[in-house]
């Protein structure tokens, strides 16, 4: 058996906060949360006054955490598994991380039908080349989706390299980005990045 302790996972938020600048965090508890289970760990930090919202990879946990009870935010850091569950998973409030070309106009369309924003976290792929919109391609991509009245970019984000000289040239382009759709008026939300 596994005993999860709070005090323990309470001091994890504390020391994580304090090293990205005594700044809010999104607890990603993705694959069961890393076996600390679904629906326990995040029940047990989500008073956290430091703990923003939590993370998951697939539709399923979206609905876990739901059932649970979990009041915070819950972002799907991965695609929905099709169109039906997209648009079930907004319904119940889920913020979707957001990186295909295509998504305005379908979110767009479920706003329409909801009759309320979509929140969104626009995922911005800074030379990882795993998940994100292209950096080079992102400007015209994140205008579009910040200048919606549909939509809301609740943040802007990329995950990191490790590699302290590359994490450096992927934070200057994050900013970029985001600097270029800000001096047109239009808000980004939070910026962020994480490995």
């Amino acid at each position: 058996w596994i005993e999860v302790n709070q005090g323990a996972l309470n001091e994890n938020v504390d020391t994580l906060s304090r090293l990205a600048g005594n700044r809010s965090i999104f607890a990603v508890v993705k694959n069961n949360s890393y076996g600390l289970g679904l629906e326990t760990a995040p029940s047990l930090i989500e008073n956290h006054p430091k703990v923003e919202g939590f993370g998951v990879v697939k539709s399923d946990e979206c609905y876990k955490l739901i059932k649970a009870g979990i009041k915070k935010p819950v972002m799907l850091l991965a695609l929905p598994d099709n169109d039906t569950v997209e648009f079930d998973l907004i319904r119940q409030g889920i913020q979707l991380c957001v990186f295909t070309p295509d998504i305005q106009s379908r979110l767009e369309s479920i706003s329409k039908k909801l009759q309320r924003k979509i929140k969104v976290h626009a995922y911005v792929d800074t030379g990882m080349n795993r998940v994100g919109m292209p950096y080079f391609k992102a400007e015209e991509w994140l205008a579009g989706l910040a200048g919606s009245p549909s939509i809301d970019v609740v943040s802007t984000f990329t995950d990191l390299s490790e590699d302290s000289d590359f994490d450096r040239e992927q934070v200057l382009r994050l900013n970029a980005v985001a600097g270029t759709v800000r001096k047109a008026g239009l808000s980004v939300g939070k910026l962020h990045a994480a490995s």
